[in-house]
């Protein structure tokens, strides 16, 4: 019973939908892909708890992943326009869409008495105290890793062995599955090459 058309498939709920048995959310798609060319971010994510809350789609977890980065765009922008000149570019990320989520969370509770994303089968964002994108946590990830990596392989054969010796401990300790919480600290007069190493 859950063949067709010589594919074998995984409920039998999947191979009602196959079968054109069920409804499916093509409109609900339709309506979201349409608006995208005309209304903003913040306008999709109110379009979007319209429909999950009174609309029932059948799987408001395929439309989530289909449209949150156009849901997400505002997010994005504002982020980027907050980064320091010449750090990389961010690109979305689980943070943005989190960012997302808190917000559609917000909306959907006011329209539905309450309910929250998870009663939609939808991921339920993580409610941090800072929940927003602080410019220190966008300074600290906006980076470019092949830029460091080829920068790093340039750069590793001219320190000195103190110098190897710090980077070598940091890169263990890093890499130690078994690690303890570690503090290190370099410190140094400007351009003097001579280093005080401190570990704790």
């Amino acid at each position: 019973m859950k063949v067709v058309e010589s594919v074998i498939c995984e409920s039998f709920e999947e191979a009602c939908k196959a079968l054109g048995l069920l409804e499916n959310d093509n409109q609900w798609q339709l309506a979201m892909k349409e608006a995208c060319f005309t209304k903003s971010a913040k306008q999709l994510r109110y379009l979007f708890v319209t429909i999950v809350v009174y609309c029932e789609p059948t799987d408001s977890l395929q439309l989530w992943e289909k449209f949150k980065e156009d849901m997400s765009e505002d997010i994005l922008y504002r982020i980027q326009k907050r980064l320091p000149l010449g750090s990389e570019r961010v690109e979305y990320n689980e943070d943005i869409f989190n960012e997302c989520l808190i917000q559609l969370d917000n909306i959907l509770r006011s329209y539905s008495n309450g309910k929250s994303l998870s009663d939609f089968n939808l991921p339920a964002p993580r409610h941090e105290e800072n929940h927003h994108i602080s410019n220190e946590y966008l300074k600290e990830t906006s980076y470019n890793v092949e830029e460091l990596s080829k920068y790093l392989l340039e750069n590793e054969s001219r320190l000195n062995q103190e110098q190897k010796f710090v980077l070598d401990t940091i890169w263990s300790a890093i890499c130690d599955e078994n690690r303890k919480s570690n503090m290190y600290i370099l410190d140094a007069a400007g351009g003097t090459g001579l280093w005080k190493y401190y570990y704790f």
